[in-house]
Formats: C-alpha cells, sequence, structure tokens
C-alpha cells in the first residue's frame, strides 16, 4: 500500500512541478588543526579508560577469585576451581554449537563483561603466558590441531 501510494504521490507531484525543489546548502569544510584533534582524541581515549577500563578490571578481578577459589578454598589447578564447575554444567547447553570444553564455556561467561576479558581468559584457562613468546604460539596451534582432529 505505501508503495502505491508513493508511486501516485510522485506521479501527481512530477505533473506539477519540472524543476527539482531539493536545496541543501552544505558549510564549508576545512581541515582540523592539531590541536583540535589532540584534545577530541584525548577525549575518548580518557572515556575509554574509565568506562571500559573499569568494567575490564573488575571482571579480571571476579574472574581471578572465581577461578582460585573452589570448594575446598583456594585451588592451585583450574580445573577444580568454581569456574570450572559452572564451566563443566553449562558444556552440554553449548555442545550443539560445537563448543564442547569447559574453559570455552568459562570464556564465553567472562566475555559478558567485556570483549577483550575473553582472550585473556582463554590464555589463563589454557596456561599460555604469553601467546607472542616462543611458547605460548605453539601452545596455540596444537591446542587447535588438537580440536580439528578431534571434530
Amino acid at each position: 500500500m505505501a508503495i502505491l501510494v508513493a508511486f501516485v504521490v510522485h506521479f501527481h507531484d512530477r505533473n506539477r512541478q519540472k524543476g527539482n525543489s531539493l536545496l541543501i546548502e552544505l558549510p564549508e569544510y576545512k581541515t582540523p588543526n592539531a590541536r583540535t584533534v589532540a584534545i577530541y582524541v584525548w577525549d575518548k581515549v580518557k572515556d575509554y579508560l574509565s568506562k571500559a577500563g573499569t568494567t575490564i578490571f573488575i571482571a579480571s578481578i571476579v574472574l581471578w577469585f572465581v577461578m582460585n577459589l573452589g570448594p575446598q578454598g583456594f585451588v592451585s589447578d583450574v580445573s577444580q576451581s568454581f569456574a570450572a564447575i559452572v564451566g563443566h554444567s553449562l558444556v552440554p547447553i553449548l555442545r550443539p554449537a560445537g563448543l564442547d570444553q569447559w574453559q570455552v564455556a568459562v570464556a564465553l561467561i567472562s566475555g559478558l563483561s567485556a570483549k577483550e576479558v575473553v582472550v585473556s581468559s582463554f590464555s589463563v584457562l589454557y596456561g599460555i603466558n604469553n601467546i607472542n613468546s616462543g611458547a605460548g604460539w605453539p601452545a596455540c596451534q596444537a591446542f587447535w590441531l588438537r580440536r580439528a582432529s578431534a571434530g
């Protein structure tokens, strides 16, 4: 109905006016100076650090406690922590999506606070200290090769 009404109005309006009545006056564009750009960038960085940085910091603290506390108190093995218990309970729900490891479930939960926390959660849960180090990258490759051969 809307297309039909638009067609009728357009056809009726076209018979009355032959010229284009749309006139937009644009402002003059100028190159910003370095001071203006610096102030704008600093304002955005400050907003990010105050909003997202606070969220990431609090989420990291909560995640540390959940991954280091278990039913018996502090644990040295992450697989005995509250995070592992929650992750194991979510595996049956996530299995149809191909996410059949409890570490992935814990990382997804941590990602609810901020997407940046997911990467650090994976590195802690899989014991990869630094992915850029000589030991980190082969450990990451080995994980994905095991994952590809299992599926």
